[in-house]
């Protein structure tokens, strides 16, 4: 593949690929006028932009999954649904295999605990401490299809549960 389709393709392949040559020319000190280090940077943070992006639409998705779970009975439920539906589908369509290093899912899952939980306190809902500390969901999972509010919600709330009655769920 040339680095002209890879770049319409996988930009974030595309920016590794390019960072690891323009290291390579500096560490041998070609075109000393460039400057190397800010060049690489840029290059590098149109990489993070494009996996940020993927890694937001998830963190999105998955406090609603949250939400959801630890209020089944709020009048917000359906519109949380949609939420998710609409921030898993744009995560699936920009996600490329070369995003999968920077996508750690207990970071994401941590971040939508965080989100989740300064939303549910507005409404004086407490987060049950049961919920895990690291992402019962993987990458794989969250990104396939069949993957929605309902079944996340369900899992969760099983999760919960099952901890409750001292079960594994």
């Amino acid at each position: 593949m040339t680095d002209t389709s890879l770049y319409e393709t996988d930009i974030v392949a595309w920016a590794d690929r390019q960072v690891e040559e323009l290291r390579r020319l500096a560490e041998a000190g070609i075109a000393n006028s460039v400057d190397w280090a800010n060049v690489i940077e840029e290059i590098e943070s149109v990489g993070r932009s494009e996996w940020g992006g993927v890694r937001s639409q998830l963190v999105h998705a998955l406090a609603h999954i949250i939400k959801g779970a630890c209020d089944p009975d709020s009048l917000s439920s359906e519109a949380w649904a949609g939420e998710v539906k609409v921030a898993l589908a744009e995560a699936r369509e920009d996600y490329r295999s070369s995003m999968r290093p920077h996508l750690g899912m207990d970071t994401i899952w941590r971040r939508a605990f965080a989100r989740a939980t300064a939303a549910l306190e507005v409404h004086h809902v407490a987060v049950p401490p049961r919920i895990p500390a690291t992402s019962p969901f993987t990458l794989d999972e969250v990104l396939d299809p069949s993957f929605d509010y309902e079944r996340g919600r369900r899992r969760l709330r099983a999760i919960i549960l099952a901890q409750d009655s001292g079960e594994t769920p």
